[in-house]
């Protein structure tokens, strides 16, 4: 066995390989629903995606003679920095072969570049912040992954842990179906009027494009409602438009709310999407125009099977007056209407111990459980 890691610049011809790591490791996975290619590029690409403006990334594979057999990325993130410490670097995009050998190098090759650069401190696994591509997947093997969620081998979490990382976060999912007869349920109906009374908020389901418009609005809110969150680095507004141009497809007013103040100005929203990762994983990964035309329906039109709850957020000055639950209670009412098969809600730092709490009052439970790690490299 003969590994070597080479340093890869995206416009090498050795980003091919790079690209396709995932389908080569976990391609055979059933369970496994592979990026979209030009989604991927997109945010890989130092011309085009949103973190290249302000942060930098360097690309290895690892080939055990002359054959791919792994990659990683390390990046440097001056936003976290001047936050967090400026100790802290990153590595991401794992993907590898169950090879001890590649993976040390891949991580040797991660700690040179970064100890290069000032750092101490590795941490990850994540894409280029806080809210992509989070971690290494170590419970929740036997289900396929909701939108936009990662999924890896079980053997990935000893090729880490054998590098010598150790556990810095854990990230969860809740899952379960909404029930009719929800013990704590009472009248949702009569409760959310009242909340919104008391409070003298109004709630609406805005449409994808009301969200897009005010998306600097939705952003503070974001910021606002997220920033105590472990590891927490707002995103700039070219990131969160970005994002929600992204998701637009997905986003359909029946599984969306948001909350509004005497002013109109927005001051909570729960955010569902359908879970399309059953027919992106029919596509692996490539978008024909058969393929994007069954999306679109997918997104936009079939009555949904799987829900992800992607984002739920309030701002500061307005927590604590249930508005979060008047919110859930709508969701949960509309939910009933659909004959699912998974409610996914995620991702939840194990820290935010109140979003823990407010999904357990709807008795779902833990079943997919990611992993940030961090390592301290020698002086």
């Amino acid at each position: 066995m003969s590994i070597t890691v080479k340093a890869v610049a995206y416009t090498d011809p050795e980003m091919k390989d790079f690209l396709r790591m995932p389908y080569q490791v976990q391609g055979d996975n059933p369970l496994y629903v592979p990026p979209l290619m030009i989604q991927q590029k997109d945010v890989l690409d130092p011309k085009k995606g949103p973190f290249h403006k302000y942060g930098t990334a360097q690309y290895f594979v690892a080939y055990d003679n002359g054959r791919p057999v792994g990659r990683l990325s390390a990046h440097l993130n001056p936003r976290h920095e001047k936050l967090h410490s400026p100790d802290d670097g990153f590595f991401g995009f794992f993907e590898c072969e169950n090879n001890p050998e590649a993976s040390r190098a891949l991580f040797d090759a991660a700690a040179e570049w970064l100890a290069k650069h000032g750092k101490k401190v590795i941490l990850g696994p994540m894409g280029f912040g806080i809210y992509e591509d989070v971690g290494i997947l170590i419970d929740g093997f036997d289900t396929m992954p909701a939108l936009l969620q990662t999924h890896n081998p079980p053997y990935y979490q000893d090729l880490v842990e054998s590098y010598g990382f150790t556990k810095a976060q854990d990230w969860v999912a809740f899952g379960g179906l909404p029930k009719p007869d929800l013990p704590i349920r009472g009248n949702f109906e009569e409760k959310i009027p009242k909340i919104l009374e008391q409070t003298g908020y109004t709630m609406r389901q805005p449409t994808a494009d009301e969200i897009i418009s005010r998306s600097d609005e939705a952003l503070k809110l974001f910021n606002d409602a997220w920033g105590p969150n472990w590891g927490h680095v707002p995103f700039t507004s070219e990131e969160f438009k970005h994002i929600l141009k992204e998701l637009k497809p997905v986003l359909r007013p029946n599984l969306m709310r948001a909350a509004f103040d005497e002013n109109d100005e927005m001051i909570a929203y729960l955010i569902n999407a359908p879970d399309i990762n059953p027919a992106i994983r029919a596509m692996h990964g490539r978008l024909t125009p058969w393929g994007i035309a069954r999306l679109y329906w997918e997104a936009r039109y079939r009555t949904p099977h799987r829900i992800r709850s992607l984002i739920m957020g309030v701002r500061k000055e307005h927590q604590g007056r249930r508005i979060h639950l008047a919110l859930m209670m709508s969701i949960y009412l509309e939910f009933l209407k659909f004959p699912l098969e998974n409610w996914d809600c995620s991702l939840i730092a194990e820290s935010n111990r109140a979003t823990l709490r407010a999904y357990r009052v709807f008795e779902a439970e833990i079943y997919k459980t990611w992993r940030i790690y961090s390592y301290t490299m020698q002086s």
